[in-house]
């Protein structure tokens, strides 16, 4: 109507402009929905993604060995129980425990076998702690390596003058 250039009465101005509000008030209320939609895609798409990046032992379920195998490709045996015993330990965030109940879990863990539906949540899992850990070790070893050079320099008397 008022592109026609047609005259409006104040009161069904007032039902235009309220009709107008509520269609936006509508339109915001669906954007919104279908944003919260595609997030729920994206997610399930990016956990799908990932889920295909882990990797898998040829046959679930699968034993604890094979587990570590698939997660740590390359390791030695030995290095992959340390690998384990840590990832046990960081279980029990409450307290510390002790060595005796650290291998009565490595000891449960070993004997039982994990299921394809526990598998993809268990290596995830495994994943961002080994990478937290990995990070905590390289940071561990270099201030230790920073602390034994700048020990080295103190005995070195060339370099004296620098350090102090």
């Amino acid at each position: 109507m008022l592109a026609a250039g047609k005259q409006i009465n104040k009161q069904a101005a007032r039902a235009f402009a309220e009709q107008a509000i509520l269609l936006l008030e509508i339109s915001k209320e669906a954007r919104d929905w279908r944003i919260d939609v595609l997030a729920i895609y994206a997610r399930a798409a990016a956990m799908k993604a990932e889920k295909s990046k882990l990797p898998r032992p040829k046959s679930l379920p699968a034993s604890m060995e094979e587990f570590l195998i698939c997660m740590l490709p390359g390791k030695r045996p030995d290095a992959r129980a340390k690998f384990h015993r840590e990832y046990v330990r960081q279980m029990f965030r409450d307290r510390t425990p002790t060595e005796a109940e650290i291998d009565d879990c490595v000891a449960q863990e070993k004997k039982e076998e994990i299921s394809a539906y526990i598998y993809d949540m268990r290596a995830d899992d495994f994943r961002r702690w080994l990478k937290e850990y990995e990070t905590a070790i390289r940071i561990k070893r270099a201030r230790a390596g920073a602390i034994g050079l700048k020990e080295k320099l103190k005995a070195d008397k060339t370099f004296q003058k620098f350090i102090e």
